[in-house]
């Protein structure tokens, strides 16, 4: 769960810094569940052998209450709610085996439940309507939408045929809420968030390696293409960082005439933490299915604030013709060693020779007597 906990932190810390469990959040809907009707009886003081729970309703299958049956303190046949959270889901068992789970879009409920507030003021007493199905084999969902908890918020995973095809990540804190979506789109993988209406994130395969673009109204704000990042013919109008991670060569590249990046800025650092913490090389063979499930299982926060092993080779400006006006360029020649440029105005004003490591004090240097 550690890895699972640590992946909400690291998508979305463009979108806030260090959000808290949404008891005191706007999401004053997810406390009506705080007073739920639930009666166990028990053949001994160990030992469970029914669960009734009157505080939510199934969509398809509306009752005033809902049964579970234990067989051996285990849940066996029946209705079975999760913990009993802000936000929970029910699971169904035949014979001691879940075939189903019942759910809810938190975003969705949250939002009704705003809107009831205002128009009707507040009810305590209203029940969640739970209108997701999900069915299960052998323990294993096949279709349908799972929710586990993380820190400071909610994953929930589509799957269609065992094969997963959606991830949302929900987050809450004081007076804040966002979700970021990760969404199988054809041959892409689409990622947006609830905050920025406009931009999107797309994930793609070119050649031997995953592409990862920026996109508002149809126009490419910044990408990791490496086409758009070689020396003698850099992408017009941008700011152009290669970066060498470990034995890997990535580059970023932003659009320098956008004047509302701001309104991106959640989307372009969600863009950022893809290409310095993934290895879009090694990727290349998965499926999209595979990918999400990569995303999911494998990224971790320290990746996020631990890049020692991250240098720059490049950091540049262009202008509309595609020249280099200012910055630094490295490039490897043999044993370690390169040749770096620097430029100034349009004009290059020094080169040299020397390793990768001390290139980034000669680039620090640089930028200092700007």
């Amino acid at each position: 769960m550690r890895i699972k906990e640590t992946l909400l932190i690291l998508l979305l810390t463009p979108f806030f810094t260090l959000a808290q469990h949404p008891n005191g959040t706007k999401n004053k809907g997810a406390k009506k569940n705080s007073k739920t009707t639930v009666t166990v009886y028990r053949t001994s003081l160990e030992v469970k052998n029914e669960v009734i729970d009157s505080s939510f309703i199934i969509a398809d299958h509306p009752q005033e209450y809902y049964s579970g049956f234990y067989k051996e303190n285990k849940p066996y046949n029946g209705y079975f709610k999760d913990d009993n959270r802000d936000v929970f889901w029910v699971n169904y068992y035949e014979s001691g085996q879940k075939t189903k789970h019942y759910s809810y879009d938190i975003f969705d409920n949250l939002n009704e439940e705003e809107k009831k507030e205002i128009e009707y003021g507040y009810s305590e007493n209203s029940k969640t309507i739970l209108n997701i199905i999900s069915t299960f084999k052998n323990d294993k969902i096949i279709d349908g939408q799972i929710i586990e908890k993380i820190k400071n918020g909610y994953l929930s995973k589509t799957y269609t045929k065992g094969q997963l095809i959606a991830i949302n990540i929900d987050v809450f804190a004081i007076h804040y809420y966002n979700r970021l979506t990760f969404k199988i789109v054809d041959d892409k993988i689409i990622s947006s968030n609830f905050k920025d209406p406009i931009s999107k994130v797309v994930i793609s395969k070119k050649e031997d390696k995953l592409l990862f673009q920026l996109l508002a109204k149809g126009v490419v704000l910044a990408s990791n293409n490496m086409d758009d990042c070689t020396q003698n013919k850099p992408k017009p109008n941008s700011i152009i960082r290669i970066f060498k991670i470990n034995t890997d060569v990535e580059c970023l590249v932003l659009s320098n005439n956008n004047k509302d990046m701001d309104d991106y800025r959640g989307n372009f650092s969600f863009l950022e933490n893809l290409v310095l913490n993934n290895n879009p090389s090694s990727l290349k063979d998965k499926n999209n299915s595979e990918l999400l499930e990569h995303y999911v299982k494998t990224i971790d926060i320290k990746n996020n604030n631990d890049h020692t092993n991250t240098l720059l080779m490049a950091y540049i400006t262009t202008d509309k013709n595609g020249i280099i006006v200012d910055g630094m360029y490295w490039t490897e020649d043999s044993n370690t060693m390169g040749t770096y440029t620097a430029y100034k105005a349009g004009e290059i004003i020094t080169t040299g020779k020397d390793n990768l490591q001390n290139f980034q004090i000669i680039l620090e240097d640089y930028f200092n007597t700007l």
